[in-house]
């Protein structure tokens, strides 16, 4: 049977002091903030609000110029047999109820994300709904919690799983390096996400109908068409296909052929939106169609109006006239 180990909020802090110390850094530096010099002064008793403790992450991350200190934190945890979220894993009769554990301490003892696990005949998927309070300063705690459940999940697994399978989403995925075995894909709402084959847990239980809804809308997706899309709205007046592929959470080459395979291209998907944008803009009767232009991206009035009389076969003023 899982042993039921209780994990104060203050434990989630102490791996990552340990990684300030071993870069030289004093525990006592931050002795104003958590009240003692040392680690051995901390006590499962301690209790910090989460946003203190998400605050002095950010500042050993800092500190000592590690962007990925949250994604080493939980790799390293999986070979620490003391520290208790690791014990949880040693203690549980199988994969599920760790995660099951995980999920009961995270969502108690974070006031960052509230957490859930939702589980069908395909994929199990365990994400987070990020606060608003803290969603710009959260990308060690998110690439922590998700390099560790991902590692906790393949340790219970044979050698020959395919890490690839383990596929995160959170909204800053160059918290986790390249090198990290995992598929990591960005997320653009306030949410992290892991998802793994259902099979990996050997499940025996049949699975409801309700829970199968549900995981049709947390399944994780990659619609690239969508992502490039949100890229172009909020960047039209400066586009760039390298640009749109950091958005993306992939290399260029990459997102060329995942468009290609909906038969898209970047500069189709520009002069889409411009085309969508310009002739709701002609709408209003006082714009004039250079002012247009400039809205939508053009830096020259004709090269606008030559594109929006091929896309649509007549010119912006034409458009007006017959829309009026």
């Amino acid at each position: 049977m899982a042993q039921n180990v209780p994990v104060n909020r203050i434990r989630f802090l102490v791996p990552f002091l340990k990684q300030y110390q071993l870069k030289g850094g004093l525990v006592s530096d931050f002795q104003a903030e958590i009240g003692v010099s040392t680690i051995n002064e901390i006590t499962p008793s301690d209790v910090l609000p989460s946003v203190l403790i998400n605050n002095i992450v950010n500042k050993i991350t800092d500190k000592i110029d590690d962007p990925y200190l949250g994604h080493t934190v939980g790799k390293q945890l999986i070979n620490d047999n003391l520290n208790p979220f690791t014990q949880i894993l040693i203690h549980s009769d199988s994969l599920l109820t760790a995660l099951g554990q995980y999920i009961v301490n995270f969502d108690t003892e974070s006031a960052i994300s509230e957490y859930n696990l939702l589980i069908n005949k395909d994929y199990v998927v365990i994400y987070g709904d990020r606060s608003q309070l803290l969603e710009e300063s959260t990308w060690q705690a998110d690439s922590f919690f998700c390099t560790f459940v991902a590692t906790a999940i393949l340790s219970h697994l044979d050698k020959g799983a395919d890490a690839k399978k383990v596929i995160i989403k959170l909204p800053h995925p160059e918290a986790i390096p390249p090198s990290a075995p995992f598929t990591v894909i960005k997320e653009f709402k306030k949410r992290l996400a892991i998802q793994f084959p259902s099979d990996w847990l050997n499940l025996s239980a049949p699975v409801t109908k309700s829970d199968s809804e549900l995981i049709t809308e947390e399944k994780i997706s990659i619609d690239f068409t969508s992502r490039v899309n949100e890229y172009i709205a909020d960047n039209i007046h400066n586009l760039n296909m390298d640009l749109a592929a950091q958005y993306c959470g992939v290399s260029k080459l990459e997102l060329r052929a995942q468009l290609q395979r909906k038969n898209n291209d970047f500069s189709s998907l520009v002069l889409e939106h411009r085309m969508k944008v310009a002739t709701s803009l002609l709408l209003n009767q006082s714009l004039p169609v250079d002012e247009i232009a400039t809205e939508v991206g053009y830096s020259n009035t004709p090269n606008f109006i030559r594109s929006f009389k091929k896309h649509l076969g007549i010119t912006p003023l034409q458009y007006r006239k017959a829309h009026s």
